[in-house]
């Protein structure tokens, strides 16, 4: 069972019984939209069933989850410009880097879904673009990958989703001995 909770600008989506379930993914998501961020959403419904699909093809139940935003909604009128954009995310930077030192005790696998979850994770302008569909081990228990969702919402046949789903399977299988 998953419970909402926040802190001042972020919100969480933990599992509720964290003392006997130790969940070993934390997914990191991008800002939510204003309404789901006021319901205490980490995703949006569509996002979040499409996430869920690919966690269901790769056998990963919720339970094995955990979700964390950046910060609160971007401003709609900032987000194509990039300067204004990582301004606003740095605002939130040591209130995200907190909250993230305390999840990531017990975690192996950390998911980035989106170029400004991971560039609030860097402190610096990233390309999800160059990035997704690779991964890296940030320690020898915890791998770290750059994903996207609107590559699961494509055409399957089509290289990006290929690449960003086979990344996916290949970090669980470094991280969890899954076989698919």
């Amino acid at each position: 069972m998953m419970r909402k909770t926040n802190t001042a600008n972020l919100n969480l989506l933990l599992q509720s019984d964290r003392k006997t379930v130790k969940p070993p993914i934390l997914v990191v998501c991008e800002p939510p939209g204003e309404q789901t961020f006021s319901q205490g959403g980490v995703m949006s419904q569509f996002h979040m069933s499409r996430f869920n699909r690919m966690c269901n093809d790769c056998g990963i139940p919720l339970s094995m989850l955990e979700f964390i935003t950046p910060c609160p909604p971007v401003p709609e009128a900032i987000t194509k410009r990039e300067k204004k954009v990582l301004e606003y995310l740095s605002q939130y930077r040591d209130e995200f880097i907190t909250a993230l030192n305390r999840l990531l005790p017990g975690k192996r696998l950390v998911i980035f879904l989106g170029k400004n979850a991971l560039r609030q994770f860097a402190g610096k302008n990233v390309s999800i673009k160059e990035l997704r569909g690779s991964f890296e081990r940030i320690d020898p228990k915890l791998m770290a990958v750059p994903a996207s969702l609107r590559t699961v919402a494509h055409d399957p046949e089509s290289t990006g989703p290929r690449r960003c789903k086979n990344s996916f399977f290949a970090a669980c299988y470094l991280s969890f001995g899954i076989v698919y």
